[in-house]
């Protein structure tokens, strides 16, 4: 069993972002994805993009439609065409957490097996926080998410 950690990551006027970072390690997910693919050329326009989208997000906050839905958390980029996929929750319009993720090769992200873990993780974080903001674990005012920030996971390896 792992453990990990809701932290903050960028901050924003009209948005707060966090990302999910293991106990054991020093770098979070969303700086492993950007170190994976920031000089993968095969993948320039996809990393590009996303880079585009949470600049965006940064300037106009965490619009619902500025995602892909997937299950219980969220994707970028929105548009298809792309096969990288960075993995996210979106809380509301003031608060996002960023994940990990990476080349979707099938149309079912359970059979791509570089996506799959990410996808799994965010799902897991989306279901925690939303269960801690509902149970008073966990509180958000203006943006800003407190409270119980580390949580175990289960991983398949």
């Amino acid at each position: 069993m792992k453990r990990y950690i809701i932290e903050k990551y960028k901050d924003y006027p009209t948005v707060k972002i966090y990302t999910v970072r293991f106990k054991h390690e020093k770098q979070n997910e969303t700086d492993r994805f950007i170190s994976r693919f920031i000089a993968n050329d095969e993948y320039k326009d996809d990393f590009n993009i996303i880079i585009y989208w949470i600049r965006k997000i940064g300037s106009s906050g965490s619009l619902e439609r500025y995602f892909r839905p997937e299950k219980k958390a969220k994707a970028i980029p929105l548009e298809s065409g792309y096969s990288l996929r960075l993995y996210c929750y979106r809380i509301n319009d003031e608060t996002l957490i960023l994940g990990n993720g990476g080349v979707k090769t099938s149309n079912k992200v359970q059979n791509s097996p570089d996506c799959f873990p990410h996808f799994e993780l965010m799902n897991h974080v989306a279901k925690k926080v939303y269960w801690g903001l509902n149970d008073g674990r966990l509180k958000l005012e203006k943006g800003q998410l407190s409270g119980e920030l580390e949580f175990n996971y289960r991983t398949a390896s």
